[in-house]
């Protein structure tokens, strides 16, 4: 009876080892079918994009959207010494600290820093992108005229640093007015005078910060 029992129990035992030996086998199995399930994807490496890009492949027409924080543009008058085939058309909606001003002779649209760029940078932001697409459009509408773009800086850093920061930011707005919104770029000419024009006083931070822009200027021909 005890010889029974004991080959009884060394068979359970045997057993309990095997299935637990078989269900180790399996899980290992399901692991190497999912291992080998994900090794055999050929997924391309994840790439960044560009927010650059956005502007390039977006429609045209999605970027004269501008954001719900524009605004009508001022009413316009045209300058006092403009020939009588000059036609202007203001942009649709503007950002709100954009300007638009009429001299004699010009009308000047002033774009703060803030808009286009980061402090001491060139590189348009891509929060620029739907400022230049309202003035792209206006730009393509106006009849007799070419267009001045000048960069602008304030007093701090070397003359010859504000020099070539404001010209290169003039021609990055130029850039992306020909490349992105077809703007004649025969139409248009840079020019940066970095800290020699101030709008104010260079004598407190907010003061800076208006002289800091980018001009894009109408110029009547004829």
């Amino acid at each position: 009876m005890r010889r029974i029992l004991s080959v009884v129990m060394a068979g359970s035992v045997a057993m309990f080892v095997a299935a637990c030996s078989n269900g180790k086998t399996v899980a290992d199995q399901q692991a190497q079918k999912e291992e080998k399930s994900l090794s055999n994807q050929s997924e391309a490496p994840y790439v960044a994009p560009d927010p650059d890009d956005l502007y390039k492949v977006a429609p045209a027409e999605d970027l004269y959207q501008p954001p719900k924080m524009y605004i009508p543009a001022p009413p316009y008058t045209p300058p006092k010494m403009a020939p009588a085939n000059f036609k202007y058309v203001p942009p649709e909606m503007i950002h709100p600290d954009m300007e638009i001003k009429t001299t004699d002779k010009h009308v000047v649209i002033e774009l703060p820093e803030h808009i286009l760029f980061d402090t001491d940078s060139a590189v348009l932001r891509k929060e620029a992108y739907p400022a230049l697409a309202q003035i792209a459009k206006s730009l393509s509408k106006t009849e007799n005229a070419h267009f001045q773009i000048h960069g602008h800086t304030d007093h701090r850093g070397s003359h010859e640093h504000n020099l070539q920061l404001s010209q290169e930011r003039a021609d990055a707005v130029k850039k992306a007015l020909v490349e992105k919104f077809s703007v004649n770029e025969a139409l248009l000419s840079t020019k940066g005078w970095g800290e020699t024009k101030p709008l104010v006083a260079n004598d407190s931070p907010e003061n800076m910060q208006k002289n800091r822009r980018v001009e894009v200027i109408v110029v009547p021909s004829g």
